[in-house]
């Protein structure tokens, strides 16, 4: 065992880091697959921080467990907070990180008040059979919180928030808290921050329209590390703001307003597929599937087809594995809701979608169907 530290008045390290000084970088690929180091100061992390303390109003009475991989600027919501409000930490080790029978295990022993984890790792959970009670609020990021999980998180009582930002803006922009029929009760963005949707020429678009999604105010990085060109493309001057040099971030995303004021994410631009004159959003698709009898998870892909172009693929994991739903099946069902071009022209059926390190949908780890003729 290590020896005791010498007695002695206790001292603090000289703190010589600002406000305006860099807190972290985190490095994310985008769509370009180049990784891009993301600048984030210290007055940027701190409004977060104080903001997310005060939204689930945590005290040295709770814990909060930790899922996240430390290479995804979430975790620092979860190795942070702590710090900040006093409340006890347990890490899920990497095991235990993606196994969900051991991270149903570890939450049943550590009874965490507080859970972050994105929308595949929750399917996960409630795939094996784990219910979050009252006592337990969920957050949900990364990914699209689709109405069907949203309300099987609920069911139980436990308040569920599902979280929506970009690294470029620090971890999470805005919070959506879902009600018992997993729809949207209450949606604010996190303090000092402003969301909009704009068109092409930053102009607002109207309530229901699809827009680019642009977030401005103190939770802005500084920019990517090293890349000057990179970051002026996405960083712009904001010509809403109420003070001068105030900035815009264009996260690529899309999205519209909907009547009650929440803000309602779409998907990535670069996400949108092209096919056969159409343009498609496969988030569209993917949320009809959910909602079909015998579909459990859903993402949907462009694939070859036979004739040099592209197809649209659904890679789906049933509720029965023993007995899935015929593909004849799901497009009848799907025309009832989209028109045709809209529906996939190839069925995958998987034992589950595959995942990253970070916990979202890998979709370069999407096995390719073999291409059929286009219809």
């Amino acid at each position: 065992d290590a020896a005791a530290p010498p007695a002695g008045a206790v001292q603090r390290p000289e703190r010589t880091a600002g406000p305006h000084d860099l807190a972290y970088v985190f490095h994310t690929s985008g769509s370009t697959g180049a990784p891009k180091g993301v600048q984030i100061p210290h007055s940027a992390l701190t409004n977060f921080l104080h903001a997310m303390a005060a939204r689930l109003e945590l005290t040295p009475g709770h814990t909060v467990l930790g899922v996240t991989t430390a290479s995804f600027d979430p975790s620092m919501l979860e190795l942070c907070l702590p710090l900040l409000t006093g409340a006890r930490l347990v890490l899920a080790d990497a095991e235990q990180a993606r196994d969900p029978e051991r991270l149903i295990r570890l939450l049943g022993e550590a009874r965490p008040d507080l859970l972050q984890a994105t929308p595949s790792m929750l399917r996960m959970l409630v795939d094996t059979g784990w219910t979050p009670g009252p006592g337990l609020t969920v957050l949900s990021g990364g990914e699209k919180l689709h109405t069907d999980l949203a309300a099987t998180l609920a069911a139980g009582g436990a308040p569920v928030l599902d979280l929506y930002g970009p690294t470029e803006a620090t971890i999470w922009t805005s919070v959506a808290r879902h009600g018992a029929d997993g729809l949207v009760r209450e949606w604010a963005a996190v303090d000092n921050t402003t969301v909009r949707v704009l068109d092409d020429r930053l102009e607002p678009v109207a309530e229901g329209v699809t827009g680019h999604v642009c977030i401005g105010g103190d939770g802005l990085a500084w920019g990517y590390r090293g890349r000057p060109g990179q970051t002026a493309g996405v960083f712009l001057p904001d010509p809403h703001a109420t003070a001068p040099g105030g900035r815009l971030y264009a996260t690529g995303d899309l999205g519209r307003l909907r009547p009650d004021g929440s803000l309602e994410i779409l998907g990535r631009s670069d996400h949108q597929v092209k096919i056969r004159g159409h343009r498609i959003e496969p988030g569209e698709i993917e949320a009809a599937l959910l909602a079909l009898d015998g579909v459990r998870a859903a993402v949907v892909h462009p694939t070859p087809d036979a004739d040099g172009g592209r197809q649209l693929t659904a890679y789906l994991v049933a509720e029965d594995a023993g007995n899935p739903p015929a593909p004849d099946t799901l497009r009848a069902a799907l025309l009832d809701s989209l028109p045709h071009h809209l529906v996939p022209a190839a069925f995958v059926l998987l034992d589950a979608i595959p995942t990253a390190v970070s916990g979202k949908v890998d979709r370069h780890a999407l096995p390719v169907p073999a291409p059929q003729a286009a219809g």
